[in-house]
């Protein structure tokens, strides 16, 4: 009788974040406010056992049991990716042309991932005058990703004193998510018995669950001082934004993945007089992706702009 049992957790939490709050900068040039998240696990779990019984009446048993629990994040606790500009004012140094050659990037880029790998075996042989192997193997892997990807600027509110401003040659706000869950779940069961009465049974089982659950945002909110831009022209491409002649550009994108592989199988065979032979496997999976949502939005705040196009997606 053999058996065989690894199981392994892991978990991270936390975040990054990147923030400009309640101040007032008089700027020369271009303004970056990044924060970039690569968290990740990659986590391999493996369990095998084997078993050899021979005798007048051989008799062998193998089980081999593996589980994975992978957690970036937790519910109500979400690995928070942000870049926010807060209750703040950006103002230009020049007073001639007060939104002259700088620009205004707030960026925040999530690329967390899970990559899992738990396999299970079991393998057993037993030869005599009776000869009895039996086997079972289980492998699970259960992984979680809560995050939130937030780019933000927001305003004090719309009282005279709490007027935030900006004032540049354009503005990029973009959230973008590219989690990724790339997990493969095996489980494998052979039994061989040989005998007068030759009986072998081998059951494998598998099951692997993966969600994510995400948040993605970019706003501008209630900057009721006003944003004011100097343009670009159609051939030029503003820092930080997605295409040529963009002065203002607000991205929120979601590409969020679930890659799972899962699969059991189970081999029996008896021989002798009488021979019994029993197999079965099963495999189950379950993926969701889900959450907060997309949003990408300017609310309460006036933006003017000499030229240029301008992007909310």
């Amino acid at each position: 009788i053999s058996g065989a049992g690894v199981g392994v957790r892991n978990a991270i939490r936390g975040g990054a974040s990147a923030l400009i709050n309640d101040s007032v900068l008089v700027k020369t040039g271009d303004v970056t406010v990044r924060s970039t998240g690569e968290a990740g696990i990659n986590a391999v779990v493996v369990a095998a056992a084997a078993a050899l019984g021979f005798g007048k009446t051989g008799v062998g048993v193998a089980i081999g049991a593996a589980v994975g629990l992978n957690d970036i994040g937790a519910d109500g606790d979400a690995f928070a990716i942000t870049a926010d500009i807060t209750n703040s004012s950006l103002l230009s140094i020049d007073d001639t042309d007060k939104s002259v050659g700088q620009s205004v990037v707030v960026n925040a880029n999530n690329r967390t991932q899970a990559l899992v790998t738990v396999i299970a075996g079991a393998a057993a042989v037993a030869g005599g005058q009776t000869g009895v192997a039996i086997s079972g193997s289980g492998a699970v892997g259960l992984n979680n990703i809560f995050i939130e990807t937030r780019a933000a600027i927001t305003g004090a509110g719309t009282q005279i004193a709490d007027k935030d401003a900006i004032e540049a040659e354009s503005l990029a706000v973009t959230a973008v998510n590219s989690s990724r869950i790339r997990a493969f779940v095996g489980a494998a069961s052979l039994s061989l018995a040989v005998g007068q009465q030759g009986i072998a049974i081998a059951l494998g089982a598998s099951v692997s669950e993966n969600r994510i659950n995400s948040t993605t945002s970019a706003t501008v909110t209630d900057m009721a001082g006003g944003i004011l831009l100097s343009g670009v022209v159609a051939s030029d491409r503003a820092a930080g934004t997605q295409a040529d002649g963009r002065v203002v550009d607000l991205l929120a994108e979601d590409s969020a993945m679930v890659n799972a592989t899962v699969m059991a199988a189970a081999l029996a065979a008896g021989f002798g007089q009488t021979g019994v032979a029993i197999a079965g496997a099963g495999a189950f999976s379950r993926n969701r992706i889900g959450g907060g949502g997309v949003v990408a939005e300017i609310v309460g705040s006036d933006i003017t702009s000499a030229a240029g196009d301008l992007s909310v997606k």
